[in-house]
């Protein structure tokens, strides 16, 4: 084999791994209440199989005039590719897959779209598949390998919910799962009681100079000393600095309830407010000198006693930089007293 060809055929697997590259990457957008968790695999390596020879032209292309030659040579590289990805995207696909929940138990009738890679033009087969009663599904088909998300109403979406399988044995990966007694394993996590909740999402500026703004919970508008506000002020210092320009500068902000208060919320599935231990306002400073520490902007989740004895939990932002604003969203129980904060959008009430 010549130095050419020699090149060529490394073109074209680096080209085919860039491609798996590409395409195992691509997965839905993660939902509003997912959680972060590491999944597992045990990946094997195997070798590329490869045509030992290029295809070539019968015609000798040194007799060719130099034009011809080339174009020869081009119909060649193209004729070779085709090839070798043809031989990569009809690598068999037999997949077999369980739901389970967070205790391990099997779910039925969950609901699982396949997509296989099996075309270089995007133009992927997508299956739609269902759980069984005890939580099995399989298919079949060909390509460079499988993604698989699972979904299923009354629970939360998890990273374990969704997968990529690679097939194709192009150096990477394999995870082919062909055996319905060592299924690969996906993840949804049952929801709890879901109560009815005001559901709120505001993105409002706010002055440099300690301003305050109040923001009721329950209506989404700005307010003046209602008995639903958070009170959020900002001070920034960063005048003379040219806009964009990464330069750290001293800033701080402070959020408050007005008769009521606060406490961090750690666990993305804690949704009962704790009963006590509220404190009236929590502040974030970033001064200059943090170093690699400094950030323009901060994010905080908190459960939220109003001054009514409703409960909420949010998530705030504060983003110090460009338009200078802050971001809230809100969960809040209507109910006085009543703690369960865990929501199902088919309740949702509008602000």
């Amino acid at each position: 084999m010549n130095k050419k060809r020699v090149w060529l055929l490394a073109a074209v697997l680096i080209l085919a791994v860039l491609l798996l590259s590409h395409w195992m990457h691509r997965k839905a957008a993660p939902t509003l209440e997912q959680e972060t968790v590491a999944t597992s695999a045990s990946p094997s390596h195997l070798p590329l199989p490869v045509p030992t020879a290029l295809p070539s032209n019968p015609a000798s292309s040194h007799q060719l005039p130099q034009g011809n030659a080339n174009l020869v040579q081009g119909q060649e590289a193209v004729a070779a590719e085709r090839k070798v990805f043809d031989m990569l995207f009809m690598t068999p696909i037999n997949f077999y897959g369980k739901v389970i929940d967070e205790k391990g138990n099997p779910i039925p009738g969950a609901n699982v779209n396949l997509s296989f890679a099996d075309s270089m033009m995007s133009n992927d087969t997508k299956l739609n598949e269902t759980t069984d009663a005890g939580g099995l599904f399989h298919v079949s088909g060909h390509g460079l390998g499988i993604v698989v998300m699972v979904s299923k109403k009354g629970y939360y979406h998890l990273q374990k919910s969704d997968g990529n399988f690679g097939y194709a044995n192009i150096g990477g990966a394999v995870d082919t799962h062909p055996d319905p007694d060592n299924p690969a394993i996906f993840v949804l996590r049952k929801m709890g009681q879901a109560v009815p909740l005001i559901r709120l999402q505001k993105y409002i500026r706010i002055k440099k100079d300690g301003t305050p703004i109040e923001l009721n919970l329950a209506t989404g508008q700005l307010a003046a000393g209602g008995q639903d506000d958070i009170e959020v002020q900002a001070w920034t210092y960063d005048q003379g600095l040219q806009p964009n320009s990464n330069t750290p500068y001293n800033w701080r902000c402070s959020i408050s309830v007005p008769g009521g208060g606060l406490v961090a919320r750690t666990g993305e599935f804690d949704f009962e407010a704790p009963a006590g231990n509220y404190v009236s306002s929590d502040e974030i400073d970033m001064p200059a000198s943090a170093g690699s520490q400094w950030r323009s902007e901060v994010s905080r989740q908190y459960f939220v006693l109003l001054a009514d004895g409703r409960f909420a939990r949010i998530t705030f932002q504060m983003v110090a930089g460009g338009d200078h604003f802050f971001a809230i969203g809100s969960f809040l129980n209507p109910v006085p007293g009543d703690r369960n904060l865990e929501f199902d959008p088919d309740q949702a009430i509008k602000p």
